[in-house]
């Protein structure tokens, strides 16, 4: 009889569950543009989206985030602040919280259409040079 119940059981092999996306992969999902998804990432986002209502949340926060970005739409970021704020969902609202610290300099920066970040790439690149030439190579380093 055991012998009979042991050869049902090996004969139907276990259907194991799909693994479940990375939070690597759910997170690329989320911060890429929705057009640039394929069919199959789509469907696996909404099937993660429905499972978790407040993840679902987070990712409607950062769409509107994204929006803001894109379209240069600082004038939104305290209505956005506010929406975030309301859920509560703890790594959004720390984030939304450390953008209230400096809103000026945030909204002005989702707004306006200069920025400095040519001439931090030229002191970068300055600094880079400075380092490397003040390196002593190796070789000058010998045992006497």
């Amino acid at each position: 009889m055991v012998r009979a119940y042991i050869a049902t059981l090996r004969a139907v092999p276990p259907q194991a569950p799909p693994t479940p996306p990375t939070v690597r992969r759910v997170t690329g999902w989320l911060t890429r543009h929705p057009s640039t998804l394929s069919e199959d990432e789509r469907a696996a986002l909404k099937d993660v989206l429905t499972r978790c209502p407040e993840l679902d949340t987070a990712a409607e926060h950062v769409r509107d985030f994204g929006e803001i970005l894109t379209h240069r739409l600082g004038s939104t970021l305290p209505a956005w602040i506010d929406a975030v704020d309301t859920c509560q969902l703890p790594g959004l609202t720390n984030f939304a919280l450390h953008l209230l610290r400096d809103r000026d300099a945030v909204t002005a920066g989702l707004t306006l259409h200069w920025s400095s970040g040519g001439t931090e790439g030229a002191v970068n690149r300055i600094k880079k040079i400075k380092r490397s030439s003040t390196a002593v190579p190796a070789s000058t380093y010998s045992a006497r």
